[in-house]
């Protein structure tokens, strides 16, 4: 069985970066659009849900107003 963390590419910010984000549910990770699990082509980052992907009933990736960016490392 593959688990939650192992699901999520680390490059991938675009779920817990977004206003209809849950968090963990018992069946994976969910959000308003996906209440029952985000698919794992969003998850892993393979597919930008800005764009309408089936099954989200319209409800799309819009940045959280309280979304803390990860510090980028500088180039030495």
């Amino acid at each position: 069985m593959v688990s939650i963390q192992d699901q999520i590419e680390s490059d991938s910010f675009q779920c817990i970066s977004c206003h209809w984000y849950v968090g963990r549910i018992p069946s994976g990770i969910a959000c308003y659009a996906f209440p029952t699990g985000i698919p794992v082509e969003i998850l892993q980052g393979k597919f930008d849900h800005r764009n309408t992907y089936p099954g989200d009933a319209g409800i799309m990736w819009q940045e959280a107003a309280s979304w803390a960016k990860p510090i980028e490392p500088e180039n030495e």
